[in-house]
């Protein structure tokens, strides 16, 4: 339970793969450093991919249960 505004905004800001040092954690590192070693073009051929598979499994995010628009789509 959040008990004032600093732990609010520090859910708020929550990043699960860097920490505040902004290094990768731990279990992070290795995919981060194998995906610092692809050239860009791969980078950017496997997010296209990413998003095209999300999009076709119709995955969402609810942005909001009380908003009148709902669900968003993740990419």
């Amino acid at each position: 339970m959040l008990n004032n505004g600093e732990d609010k905004q520090a859910f708020l800001h929550w990043n699960e793969v860097s920490g505040g040092d902004e290094l990768a954690r731990a279990p992070y590192r290795p995919l981060i450093e194998r995906l610092d070693e692809l050239p860009k073009s791969r980078l950017r051929a496997l997010d296209e991919r990413l998003e095209a598979t999300m999009r076709e499994m119709g995955v969402t995010f609810d942005v909001s249960k009380d908003r009148p628009w709902g669900s968003r789509p993740w990419y």
